[in-house]
């Protein structure tokens, strides 16, 4: 079976069924984040059998999945990540997120202005809709 979708057709699903969901920091997800003059470390800690949706991102960056396995639903199918493994995220990426074990992962982006405001930062390189997104680039 074929499980790739075209790229409107799955960013017309992920946004139906998001539901216009702009929560960058949903409850069952645990946060660390560190700043340095030139990174933004994002740690992250999700309990397994969730399914969520990643933001839209503006900038590439890796994303470290330490321990854990997801399923990872994007424009280029399906993929099974288990850590310790990594991935490059691209700018216009969206992803849906089936979290099969408890997982720990860790993304690190650039600061090059040094900016240690939570907000700021995810400003720069986070969309919560593909109307933000387009207006970026």
């Amino acid at each position: 079976a074929n499980n790739k979708v075209d790229k409107p057709d799955f960013i017309k699903n992920v946004e139906v069924n998001d539901n216009g969901n702009k929560v960058l920091h949903p409850s069952f997800v645990k946060y660390n984040h560190r700043f340095t003059e030139d990174l933004y470390i994002r740690e992250m800690f999700c309990p397994k059998d969730i399914v969520c949706f990643s933001v839209i991102h503006k900038k590439s960056n890796p994303l470290f999945l330490l321990s854990g396995k997801i399923a990872v639903s994007s424009i280029d199918g399906i993929q099974e990540l288990v850590g310790p493994t990594y991935i490059l995220t691209e700018p216009g990426t969206k992803r849906v997120i089936l979290v099969l074990e408890d997982v720990k992962a860790v993304t690190v982006h650039p600061n090059p202005d040094g900016i240690n405001d939570l907000e700021k930062i995810e400003e720069q390189i986070f969309a919560c809709t593909w109307k933000d997104y387009e207006k970026t680039q």
